[in-house]
């Protein structure tokens, strides 16, 4: 099984960044590892604030209530950047499917 450094170092938010640095993103505050259940919510745009990165299974992003599926989500995908980053409203919801 590969570690988690090796994990990070194969996402593009952390191409170029050496392993010292890696270890050190992963040990801030407010890191945190969960499990989820498969229909499980993740991430919702109402509610959170936050950036994910899905290190094992597999995830969609839906937009709204709607359950129409925006982005089918696997292994070393980013999800939650746009509410990070854009002052726009998004109603989006991140849930675990596999």
């Amino acid at each position: 099984m590969e570690s988690l450094q090796e994990i990070l170092s194969g996402i593009f938010l952390f191409k170029g960044i050496s392993k010292k640095d890696i270890d050190h993103c992963s040990s801030f505050d407010g890191a945190e590892f969960i499990s989820y259940e498969r229909d499980e919510i993740m991430l919702s745009s109402e509610t959170d604030k936050k950036i994910g990165i899905l290190l094992s299974g597999k995830a969609s992003i839906f937009s709204g209530d709607s359950g129409v599926i925006i982005k089918r989500l696997s292994v070393n995908d980013i999800y939650g950047v746009a509410i990070l980053f854009d002052d726009a409203h998004y109603s989006t919801k991140v849930v675990a499917t596999g």
